[in-house]
C-alpha cells in the first residue's frame, strides 16, 4: 500500500500539470473545457497513447470522440500536440547525447 500512496503522490502533480497545459493549449485551437472535465479526459487520451499504431492514431481518435462538436479542430490539435511531443523529447535527448555517447563509447572501450 505504501508504494501505491508514493507513485500516487509522484505522478499527481504531473497530471495536474498536464490538465492546465491541456486545457489552455485547447483553447488556442476554440475549444473551451474546464479543468474538471479535462481530468476525466486526459487519462483515457494518455491510454490510447498507449496503444500501438501509426502517429498514436488512437489518441488523436480519441479527442475527436471525446469533443464530436469540433472534428477538424480536435483532429488538429491531437497532430500537433503529438508532433510537439515528439520534437520536445528529441530536445531533451539532444542535452544529453553527449553525455550517453561518451557512457556508451567508454562502456565498450
Amino acid at each position: 500500500m505504501w508504494y501505491y500512496g508514493l507513485v500516487i503522490a509522484l505522478r499527481s502533480p504531473m497530471m495536474l500539470g498536464a490538465v492546465v497545459v491541456y486545457t489552455l493549449a485547447l483553447r488556442l485551437f476554440g475549444v473551451s473545457v474546464g479543468f474538471g472535465e479535462m481530468l476525466g479526459y486526459l487519462p483515457v487520451i494518455f491510454f490510447g497513447a498507449t496503444t500501438p499504431g501509426p502517429m498514436r492514431s488512437v489518441a488523436i481518435l480519441l479527442w475527436v470522440i471525446l469533443f464530436p462538436d469540433r472534428p477538424g479542430e480536435m483532429t488538429t490539435f491531437g497532430i500537433v500536440q503529438h508532433n510537439f511531443f515528439i520534437f520536445f523529447n528529441a530536445t531533451i535527448g539532444l542535452f544529453f547525447l553527449r553525455r550517453a555517447t561518451r557512457e556508451l563509447t567508454a562502456a565498450h572501450s
